[in-house]
C-alpha cells in the first residue's frame, strides 16, 4: 500500500487496519496524473540536500556518511514539498476501521480466558 509521508500515528493506523498489506511511505509530485504528494525529504532535496537517509544507529549513520563521502555529489532535483490532503478525515475513517476489529479480538481473548 501507497501511502504519502505523514504521522506516525496515521501509518502506524493504516498498518493495524490493513495487517496483511506491505505499507510503502513515498513522496510523489507528477502533474501529468494530478499527483502532488511531496514533504519533507523532497523539500530538503530542493533546498540543497544532496542525499536522504535512514539510519537506525550511529555505526548504520557512519556508514552511510562515510559512503557519500567517497562519491562525487550530484544534485538531484526534486518537486517541491506539498502537505498530506485530508490526514484528519483519513484518520477517522480508519479509527472506524480497527475499532470493529479490536472488539472482535478482545471478544476472542475473553472467550480462551474463560476456557482456561
Amino acid at each position: 500500500m501507497l501511502v504519502p509521508s505523514t504521522s506516525r500515528q496515521l501509518v502506524s493506523k493504516i498498518d493495524s487496519a490493513f495487517p496483511r498489506a506491505v505499507v510503502l511511505v513515498v513522496e510523489i509530485e507528477d502533474p501529468d496524473y494530478g499527483l502532488g504528494l511531496g514533504g519533507q525529504v523532497m523539500a530538503s532535496l530542493d533546498a540543497g540536500a544532496d542525499r536522504y537517509y535512514v539510519a537506525r544507529s550511529l555505526h548504520q549513520l557512519a556508514d552511510v556518511v562515510e559512503h557519500a563521502l567517497e562519491r562525487p555529489h550530484s544534485s538531484a532535483q526534486q518537486p517541491s514539498e506539498l502537505t498530506p490532503p485530508h490526514e484528519d478525515e483519513l484518520s477517522s475513517i480508519l479509527d472506524r476501521l480497527i475499532r470493529p476489529e479490536a472488539a472482535a479480538e478482545q471478544v476472542e481473548r475473553n472467550d480462551e480466558k474463560r476456557r482456561i
